[in-house]
């Protein structure tokens, strides 16, 4: 069941869920390329969290496309949460965070919200 909408009335403005929305379209746009190879794949490879490069993994699975060298840091971590890998990644992503973002930020209060 994919939802269209929710029942529940928003008070404020969800300027937070807005920006969310912005952030993560421009970051596809800009960083990702579109979705078009190869600079899907680079964007994953450079900024996408991958959890052997984080952990410092001595072994990982052969074919991999990126190249596991150490070099995740913490700034990964905050990037990564921008990455989509496809056109319907980012639709189902950002489809949901409307419709249930405005919701969230509105209990939680908008700075509790982006810190969340």
């Amino acid at each position: 069941m994919i939802p269209i909408r929710d029942d529940n009335p928003q008070l404020k403005l969800p300027i937070v869920t807005y920006a969310l929305i912005v952030l993560n379209v421009l970051s596809w746009l800009l960083l990702q390329g579109f979705g078009a190879e190869p600079r899907l794949t680079q964007s994953i490879c450079s900024l996408g969290l991958i959890p052997a490069d984080l952990l410092g993994a001595s072994s990982i699975p052969e074919g991999l496309p990126c190249i596991i060298d150490g070099s995740s840091d913490l700034l990964t971590l905050l990037i990564s949460m921008f990455m989509h890998g496809s056109w319907m990644h980012l639709i189902g992503n950002m489809w949901f965070l409307w419709i249930f973002g405005d919701n969230v930020e509105d209990s939680m209060g908008s700075i509790r919200f982006a810190v969340f």
